[in-house]
């Protein structure tokens, strides 16, 4: 296994006696470039002119580490050189082409972790640079390109760390503040985390590798809890998401009252909604409990009560009944048709215990003007429009969880004053002895061989 600290004894001096062509067409390159970061002006043809250079001499970094499987005289050299690091600060005397010379650096580290057959982040020549690059990249997230390969890169990284945690040693910055900029390797995909396209699922991807890490490692759960904003934005980010959700369903007939997955796969803002809603779902059943403790508080108060409670409960119970299918409540009544099958979707989505408990508690507990919102659904079936329908659609899907509660409150609060009873069945129902004598029949059934008395009497 390769260690954390590589050692000291290589020199550029033990490296010149190597005869290989690569190594000499590298040295080539490297002086092509030194040359270059001399001038005191530079142009356009000379930072064309050292990428190609830089390119080359990466490439045959690249060429090296995908055929051996562990360091070679081309990597000894980026090592004993400081390659990466000195190019990166030369890029920094060069503000006018930054995003540039960004971007071709995020290119070559992307390629480079592509293809190594060993672990090149724990030399500290390589990962200091890439993580130096990535902070720099910061202020440049405005930039699809750089986005783009800056997210790849972190998800390779995070990749990296899940397989190698010693790693985390040279992603924490001790020398600075607490805050989103000592684990910049998480701070720079929380931005993402609600992004739609290939890039959001890449950062979602590399997160959830931190959140599995989380859960053997307590104080990366603590910092990322006490020290950074990701439970926060996970949550306000539905609450965003959610408002951006079509408020009318496009209905193909009257009889229609449940979205399938055919249905809502067809719709982009509502494949984004469910993405980030089940990126929650991964996170608080692999990330560490108190993670997840968080997120599930953020999500109860920052997205149920205050945005899907009121778009459910909104202002129907001052629409009589008889007046519910007219036009000029039409506006109101599709909202909420929309928000109720929502719901019903969330809770044939999620998976994870701890979250559909969350949900849960908010039908059955959350007050909107002092009514609660199952009370608020039960009003619902008494509408002879979709809205009944798609109650009890949701109906359906909340019976089918098997919560005791629910069952309770849909189903055996009506059953146990026995109304539906005819008056002179009731009092047998309410005779409990007719268990006693059901058991006392079902003792007699018993084999002969299997009565105390006939035992004893053998």
């Amino acid at each position: 296994m390769m260690t954390l600290h590589w050692k000291r004894h290589h020199s550029i001096e033990s490296l010149d006696d190597e005869t290989s062509i690569e190594l000499t067409v590298l040295r080539q390159h490297w002086k092509q470039i030194l040359q270059i970061f001399q001038k005191s002006l530079i142009d356009q043809d000379d930072i064309t002119c050292v990428i190609s250079h830089f390119q080359h001499a990466v490439t045959l970094l690249t060429n090296e580490v995908a055929s051996h499987d562990r360091p070679g005289p081309v990597l000894l050299y980026f090592i004993a050189e400081s390659i990466l690091d000195t190019f990166f600060i030369w890029s920094l005397s060069c503000p006018e082409y930054a995003s540039e010379l960004k971007y071709h650096q995020l290119r070559c580290f992307e390629f480079l972790l592509s293809r190594s057959q060993h672990e090149l982040l724990f030399h500290k020549q390589i990962f200091k640079p890439l993580l130096n690059l990535l902070r720099s990249c910061e202020s440049s997230t405005s930039l699809e390109l750089i986005e783009k390969h800056m997210v790849v890169v972190l998800n390779q990284v995070c990749v990296s760390i899940t397989k190698s945690p010693e790693l985390l040693e040279f992603c924490f910055d001790i020398s600075a503040e607490h805050g989103p900029s000592r684990f910049i390797i998480f701070s720079l995909l929380i931005p993402f985390v609600h992004r739609d396209g290939l890039a959001g699922q890449q950062a979602r991807d590399a997160l959830l590798l931190i959140m599995q890490l989380s859960n053997r490692n307590e104080s990366i759960a603590k910092y990322i809890v006490e020290n950074t904003n990701f439970c926060p934005i996970l949550a306000t980010g539905l609450s965003a998401l959610y408002s951006d959700l079509p408020h009318r369903l496009a209905t193909h007939n009257d009889e229609w009252f449940i979205l399938t997955k055919q249905e809502w796969s067809e719709n982009a803002s509502l494949v984004q909604f469910m993405n980030s809603l089940q990126f929650c779902n991964d996170v608080i059943q692999i990330a560490h409990p108190i993670i997840g403790h968080h997120l599930l508080q953020y999500i109860y108060h920052g997205f149920l009560v205050p945005v899907l409670g009121p778009s459910i409960h909104q202002d129907l119970h001052e629409i009589p009944v008889k007046f519910s299918d007219l036009q000029q409540f039409s506006n109101t009544m599709d909202e909420v048709i929309a928000a109720t099958a929502y719901l019903d979707l969330f809770l044939r989505t999620i998976y994870e215990p701890a979250l559909l408990k969350v949900f849960l508690k908010f039908i059955l507990c959350a007050k909107i003007d002092e009514m609660s919102l199952l009370d608020t659904l039960i009003h619902r079936i008494n509408y002879t429009t979709k809205l009944g329908l798609v109650s009890l659609s949701l109906f359906y899907t909340l019976i089918n969880l098997n919560c005791e509660d629910i069952m309770y409150r849909l189903i055996f609060m009506y059953l146990i004053p026995c109304r539906h009873v005819m008056c002179s069945q009731r009092r047998h129902i309410t005779d409990m002895e007719i268990y006693g004598k059901n058991a006392e029949k079902f003792l007699t059934l018993r084999p002969s061989f299997a009565n105390k008395n006939n035992n004893t009497n053998r």
